[in-house]
């Protein structure tokens, strides 16, 4: 594996539109805001590794486009095989770019996973630590990165296909992917991931044919390169939370992103029978579809019947037809444990009924007895009760005990 560079003379003074002062000026980064070149704002195009025959790139400044033919193997796992069309740069930035794939021009089927990537990255060299937003031919869209140099590669997928925009935002070590199908506005999706790059790095557009043998063409229009300006310290922000599933071996770790939105989202839990997923989500319990291939669908709210404050401590009996809440009957009344049908809208049954709060934590393996804690944030004490009811069985009387669960043998 190798790395073969190319750069090229600069012509015009397009700089500023690129590099804000605060990032990019002379005294910041230790030499001259870099100008325009041949290759649009770019100022050279490397191989990544093993591309035979070698890469090339082109800008059409008529047009606006930039295009990369390339083959390549992959940028995944250890493997680096790609074409580079970069820059030298430092401070927050984004890249914004529509990823297309014209008609291939050879005798075969395009490897569906072809590429096009908007990449961060901290040396040309192979193995080097990075982040990207890929888009594949086939539509897949992630966020890939590698923390360190050397290490496996792993992603966050999105099931949003073929977005006409793509954009990746770095702020200090934060890389967020940001989408836009046409019409809507740029958004982030729920891939976001931390990775240090010391400064200076490289950002620019990446491509590779995902077939050695193969030299492929992607085409990059509505490039832009732009320097992010610091976030105020009294800046509105909003919270987002993302429900992911990760599929992990020795060689990879893949995430996919079921759920994205704003607010505060936490306590996912598998219905037994795989199909869905049952999370808390400001104040509500929801069930999300899980779909096949990887994703979720609608968010659909379980009706509690007029109980309050449900907190996100809730579960599935084993066999997924009762669900296990902790609410309030009434608001500022404490909380303890109901069960519902798992669809929700039955009457709920109330399961414990003591002065202080009570919240679910675990079902036994049968399903007959459910565990609980009572007790506050500085003093809490685990209990049993059987889920048809009756006397509860408490099992510590000690300082803060907290989160339960009942070995696979049930004792």
């Amino acid at each position: 594996m190798g790395l073969a560079h190319r750069s090229f003379a600069a012509r015009a003074c397009l700089a500023m539109a690129f590099f804000g002062a605060t990032t990019m000026s002379a005294g910041a980064a230790g030499r001259p805001p870099p100008r325009a070149s041949a290759l649009g704002v770019f100022q050279g195009e490397s191989d990544i590794g093993n591309v035979v025959p070698a890469g090339s790139a082109h800008y059409d400044a008529a047009r606006n486009l930039y295009t990369i033919a390339s083959a390549g193997a992959n940028t995944w796992y250890h493997v680096d095989h790609f074409n580079y069309l970069w820059t030298r740069a430092s401070g927050d930035l984004a890249i914004t770019a529509r990823i297309s794939f014209p008609p291939h021009r050879y005798n075969h089927d395009p490897n569906p996973h072809r590429k096009g990537l908007l990449m961060f990255r901290q040396s040309l060299a192979p193995g080097s630590a990075y982040a990207d937003a890929a888009l594949h031919g086939v539509g897949l869209t992630a966020l890939q990165y590698r923390r360190e140099r050397g290490a496996n590669t792993p992603d966050i997928e999105l099931t949003i296909s073929a977005p006409q925009t793509l954009r990746l935002e770095k702020r200090g070590d934060t890389f967020t992917l940001f989408v836009a199908q046409a019409g809507e506005p740029l958004h982030q999706v729920g891939a976001s991931v931390q990775v240090h790059l010391r400064a200076p790095f490289y950002v620019g557009l990446g491509a590779l044919s995902h077939d050695p043998q193969t030299t492929d063409v992607v085409e990059f229009s509505h490039v832009a390169i732009t320097a992010l300006k610091p976030q105020p310290p009294n800046a509105n922000r909003v919270l987002y939370s993302t429900l992911q599933t990760i599929e992990f071996t020795d060689q990879y770790r893949r995430a996919v992103v079921i759920r994205s939105t704003p607010g505060y989202m936490q306590s996912a839990d598998w219905a037994p029978d795989g199909k869905s997923i049952l999370v808390w989500e400001e104040g509500r319990i929801e069930r999300i579809p899980y779909l096949d291939p990887d994703g979720g669908g609608p968010a659909q709210p379980i009706d509690t019947r007029g109980l309050v404050g449900c907190s996100g401590n809730f579960g599935l009996s084993p066999d997924g037809k009762v669900l296990a809440v902790s609410c309030s009957s009434k608001p500022g009344e404490p909380h303890q444990v109901y069960l519902l049908p798992a669809a929700g809208g039955g009457a709920p049954r109330q399961l414990t009924r003591g002065a202080a709060a009570s919240f679910f934590h675990a079902w036994s393996p049968d399903g007959k007895t459910v565990a609980f804690t009572r007790g506050s944030a500085s003093r809490a004490d685990i209990f049993t009760i059987p889920a048809a009811g009756g006397s509860e069985t408490r099992l510590t009387t000690d300082t803060v005990d907290d989160g339960p669960v009942c070995s696979p043998d049930g004792q």
